[in-house]
């Protein structure tokens, strides 16, 4: 990941932040197979207090198809 990490969400109760990443790719996103004309995809993930951060394996176009894809 290349970009900058964007903190969408804070959740304290799983003491975790939702975060997000923007990556230069040729990959297509993984819902709708489309790419942005910038040949950027987000990769979203969450932060976890511990210092750790677990990201999604696939990327995708906008946040409305991550959540498609995830139901």
């Amino acid at each position: 990941m290349s970009e900058k990490l964007v903190v969408l969400a804070r959740d304290p109760f799983a003491r975790l932040d939702h975060v997000r990443m923007v990556e230069e790719t040729s990959a297509s996103c993984a819902w709708c197979g489309s790419r942005r004309p910038s040949g950027r995809l987000f990769f979203y993930g969450v932060w976890l207090d511990n210092g750790h951060t677990v990201w999604d394996s696939k990327g995708f176009c906008s946040k409305g198809c991550r959540e498609s894809y995830h139901g």
